[in-house]
């Protein structure tokens, strides 16, 4: 049955390939201006938007790494957690179980990665429209013109939610010409077809569109291990199956050089077997059930996904009918961008912007064949957004940007756990289910005042005031599966408002057109929110009702840089220093099977980052290389959380509450390698007349670092090295075949672990007996073949 559906679907993208032609992903030709342009490789200058306007990636005085879409395929960079290795400091990961789709973290910041009602700490900002959730790049990463990634707080041009910095994706608009493309793909290990397409060109003398469409199906990369006598083992032997699709169309109006209008609409869909396809264990108590049972316990290719049990149906949760686990999410981003000159140095900007999700997903999310937790949950997701902007563009020493901000936020969740033993689930004691709703608006004003007393040195002094308020009008707590709107847990609706002001100032440097020197003085903030309340929290009045909320998260600093290139273009090098305060970090994990997120202290990041790119003497050669130190630690934090089973000796300890907790002041930050070096090249080289092949390949190391709330021994991931490299064949200026390899070390890591509940005991005393835990691993090694034809 399932080589029949892989059949029809190979069938399926062969066909939508061939009609389209072309690779949406095709490396752009280089244009030939001369002997000069041969010469002057500045011509190709990079153009980025860092600060919402086009400035060179020389001269714009922000830390920020840009990767072209031409770059992406050359590279064979198919998605963006793919982007993460070729970036210093980033990091972005699937995560199991958790609804916000995956862990980002930028220089160890990083937010709430687990819980669903709260924003992460590295927003994603596409086409203009910014979304502080990881689901919405698996519908963003095709028919792209370039990647932009900010390290650093970017508040005063991006606002709330991005202390750690910004993902910047710019799709592609269609051009004067028609273009046509498309290409399909085969992953030998995940068994992955893959085909993307784009079709492109103008309607008349003032309208273009552009219609780019990706589709991906996988039976996975992890074996199921669950034992054949098990009654809860699924029928699929391998992990993470899943169908993914995504399709974008673009029309652009431009009546007259002084006006454009831009309307992009995105939908994406993945249908998988559940959102723990990739959870594994990473480690286990020697005398555990787990290990005891000979399950798999380390970051490998095998894992146990097992079926939801015979659980009961409720109005809101409906697991399918096989007991399979599943995972169904369907996502739409929209976006109006308005742009047009009031005079001829008067620019006026509008971009309005519509997202919304839902996702439904029903599994085992401890994904142990002993003992478990089916989760079964709906939860959706809506928000509108409106920015206005007015640049100006004088001849004198002063010029200013204004700007203003509002969008509204609307989140329901509806969820059931069960608790299931290796027979039936206990419906007395282990059903547990909640319906909550949070609904906000947040609004700010910015602007920024831009002064050249000479052509060399520009000081920029702006900043942004924000007002968000956040509220829980409905939240609902039962125990029993026919009773779960009935029995209201707060009685009140709680509201929390945040504000902050965020300055930002920076000078900079331009001694010529080849160099940079710059140095700022930025804020930042994460907004603070709800956690998900608990039976634990029931109100017996209105005066009584807890908030149950966390505080919002700042960060303040400095950062310095150069920038610098060879007068032919062909060296670029950028070398930066930071020192940045954050207070009140909001970090996710599970205490026992609450997930809470919690403030934690004051932390310190201090550090340094440099990348390189030369063009070498040798055609068509150019070498790139990074590196960057990060010092992420604890200031104070003397109320983290202990693992389970952690000891006295390991510094826990009980406080008069009976909780436990320990000191983490002076620990490094989760997410938070001391190290990131990286090196690579490509090399385009004819092989005849007319066929010419283009090999790159690179590598990655990182050091060790901490994946969870309590700094657990056991969930440290430790330093590893990733290798990639791609060989493309080009016959003809039409045709292309690539051989991808990614990760060809093999290399199994995580960047986020939860510890086990059901495992552990005597934590915080001297006889404590570690409990299990898990990760979500990443993906191993990837060898893909990819057929891709062009016709512009």
């Amino acid at each position: 049955m399932r080589q029949a559906r892989k059949v029809k679907w190979m069938v399926g993208i062969a066909m939508f390939g061939t009609a389209l032609s072309t690779s949406a992903l095709a490396r752009e030709a280089e244009q030939v201006g001369g002997p000069q342009a041969a010469a002057d490789q500045s011509a190709g200058e990079i153009v980025v938007t860092a600060r919402k306007r086009e400035e060179t990636l020389m001269s714009v005085p922000v830390v920020v790494s840009a990767i072209s879409g031409a770059q992406l395929v050359e590279r064979g960079i198919a998605n963006l957690d793919g982007i993460a290795r070729a970036v210093p400091q980033l990091l972005i990961a699937a995560s199991g179980n958790s609804t916000q789709g995956g862990t980002v973290a930028i220089r160890g910041v990083s937010g709430p990665d687990i819980l669903s009602l709260a924003d992460q700490a590295v927003a994603f900002n596409i086409d203009g429209i910014q979304v502080a959730r990881s689901t919405v790049r698996r519908m963003s990463e095709t028919d792209l013109a370039q990647v932009e990634v900010l390290r650093g707080p970017q508040a005063l041009f991006y606002g709330k939610n991005s202390p750690g910095g910004i993902i910047t994706l710019r799709s592609r608009d269609p051009g004067d010409h028609v273009e046509m493309g498309g290409s399909v793909g085969y992953e030998i290990n995940a068994r992955e077809i893959r085909g993307e397409a784009y079709v492109s060109g103008p309607v008349s003398d003032t309208i273009g569109v552009r219609l780019a469409g990706i589709v991906s199906t996988m039976d996975g990369w992890m074996k199921d291990a669950t034992p054949a006598s098990n009654p809860f083992k699924s029928e699929n032997s391998r992990n993470p199956q899943s169908t993914d699709y995504a399709l974008r169309g673009t029309v652009k109006w431009e009546p007259s050089p002084d006006f454009d209008a831009t309307v992009k609409l995105n939908y994406g869909r993945l249908d998988s077997a559940g959102i723990a396809g990739t959870t594994s264990y990473i480690a286990c108590n020697p005398a555990g059930r787990r290990a005891l049972a000979g399950l798999p316990c380390s970051a490998g290719d095998r894992n146990t996904v097992t079926q939801t049990g015979n659980i009961t149906v409720t109005p809101y949760a409906h697991p399918r009918s096989d007991r399979e686990p599943f995972a169904d999410q369907k996502q739409f981003l929209g976006s109006l961008n308005l742009a047009g000159n009031l005079s001829d140095t008067l620019r006026l900007s509008s971009i309005t912007g519509y997202y919304s999700s839902r996702l439904d997903h029903c599994g085992n999310v401890l994904g142990d064949p002993n003992v478990g937790i089916t989760a079964c949950q709906m939860l959706k997701v809506k928000e509108f957004s409106q920015e206005v902007r007015l640049s100006s563009d004088f001849d004198g020493m002063l010029n200013f940007v204004l700007g203003g901000f509002y969008g509204t936020g609307d989140i329901s969740s509806f969820s059931a756990s069960y608790l299931l033993n290796s027979a039936m689930p206990n419906a007395a004691t282990g059903f547990a289910s909640y319906f909550i709703r949070q609904k906000g608006w947040s609004r700010s004003a910015y602007g920024q005042l831009v002064f050249k007393p000479i052509e060399q040195i520009e000081i920029d002094i702006g900043g942004r005031y924000s007002e968000e308020s956040k509220r829980l009008p409905d939240v609902f707590y039962s125990t029993s599966p026919a009773n779960i709107l009935n029995a209201p847990l707060i009685v009140k609706t709680l509201k929390r408002k945040f504000d902050d002001f965020s300055p930002e100032v920076t000078a900079s440097w331009r001694p010529d057109r080849n160099k940079t020197l710059f140095a700022s003085y930025k804020e930042g903030f994460l907004s603070g929110g709800f956690n998900v309340p608990t039976a634990a929290i029931v109100c017996a009045s209105a005066a009584r009702c807890p908030e149950n909320s966390y505080e919002q998260q700042t960060i303040r600093g400095v950062e310095t840089g150069i920038k610098i290139q060879s007068p032919d273009g062909r060296f670029r090098g950028t070398l930066s220093a930071y020192s940045y305060k954050t207070q009140g970090m909001q970090l996710s994990t599970f205490i026992g099977v609450v997930n809470i997120t919690q403030n934690a202290g004051t932390a310190r990041l201090k550090g340094l980052e440099g990348e390189l790119n030369y063009r070498t003497p040798i055609d068509g050669l150019d070498v790139r290389a990074t590196a960057a130190y990060n010092k992420a630690d604890y200031v104070s934090y003397g109320t983290a959380p202990c693992w389970p089973g952690q000891t006295i000796v390991q510094r826990c300890t009980v406080n008069g509450s009976g909780v436990t907790t320990q000191d983490l002041s002076g620990q490094r930050l989760p997410r938070a390698p001391r190290w990131n070096l990286s090196g690579g090249f490509s090399y385009d080289v004819p092989l005849s007349s007319v066929m010419t092949a283009v090999l790159a390949s690179d590598v990655r190391w990182s050091s060790d670092f901490f994946t969870d709330l309590s700094n657990d021994t056991r969930g440290r991931q430790p330093s590893y090295t990733l290798l990639d490299a791609s060989l493309t064949l080009k016959p003809t200026a039409a045709w292309d075949f690539a051989f991808i390899g990614r990760n060809l070390t093999n290399t199994y890591y995580y960047t986020l672990s939860i510890a086990d509940p059901f495992s552990g005991s005597g934590t915080g005393t001297s006889a404590g007996v570690l409990g299990d835990r898990l990760a979500s691993v990443s993906r191993g090694r990837e060898l893909m073949f990819r057929l891709s034809y062009r016709f512009q």
